[in-house]
């Protein structure tokens, strides 16, 4: 019993240094915006696609070839995020990729009312979201102290599912009451409070965390 009570405080103790480390907790409220966008936008551009002439059945026509021209056009960016030297790029792609996602959002009105505007949206949308998407993890791992790692990423993964939740339940009441419009307010509030917070981060080297890392462990 008195090892289990020492492995409760030590667990609790993980979860609240973690819970209070600001770096991370941009980190967990960009995973939590991005998804609650992605499944609120998932709620209209079904409905638009179909509203612009396309069946249901026909979809994959169009996001086949978004999601693999998006992946084409996130290369340069993951390549100079991730190159030698490039702990300073990484701020500056993560942030352009975050304002990249609230114009597109702010746009979304204006591109939704035919078949290629809402191709051009939908790429516009997935370049900056898979980039943010592979960096956000990395990020939660590098900044994460090398024995919090595990408490990092299970926290980062449950943020994720409850903002995928969220975006879904919020996003279908939304679309129902208020149309296109109904989702685009509340996503760009997350993802306008998302690029304040994320122009304030701090991206560590390598060789900083692991100092901090030994530090910590002695």
């Amino acid at each position: 019993m008195l090892f289990r009570s020492r492995r409760t405080s030590s667990l609790v103790a993980d979860l609240k240094t973690v819970l209070g480390n600001p770096e991370l907790l941009r980190l967990n409220w960009g995973i939590f915006a991005l998804h609650a966008v992605l499944m609120a936008l998932f709620i209209a551009v079904p409905f638009s696609l179909r509203n612009a002439g396309m069946p249901v059945e026909q979809h994959w026509k169009v996001y086949l070839p978004v999601m693999l021209a998006s992946f084409v056009l996130m290369l340069p960016a993951m390549m100079g995020a991730h190159g030698k030297g490039s702990t300073g790029r990484v701020k500056g792609w993560f942030v352009g990729s975050v304002a990249l996602l609230l114009v597109t959002q702010l746009v979304m009105p204006w591109l939704t009312g035919g078949l290629w505007p809402i191709v051009l949206f939908l790429l516009l949308f997935f370049t900056p979201f898979n980039i943010l998407e592979a960096m956000l993890p990395s990020l939660v791992s590098r900044i994460a102290p090398r024995e919090l790692k595990g408490a990092a990423i299970g926290i980062y993964s449950s943020v994720q599912f409850l903002g995928t939740f969220a975006g879904a339940a919020a996003g279908g009441f939304l679309y129902g009451r208020f149309g296109v419009e109904g989702i685009v307010v509340p996503s760009v509030l997350l993802l306008g409070i998302w690029l304040i917070l994320a122009s304030g981060m701090r991206v560590p080297t390598q060789q900083a965390q692991d100092r901090k890392s030994t530090r910590l462990n002695s």
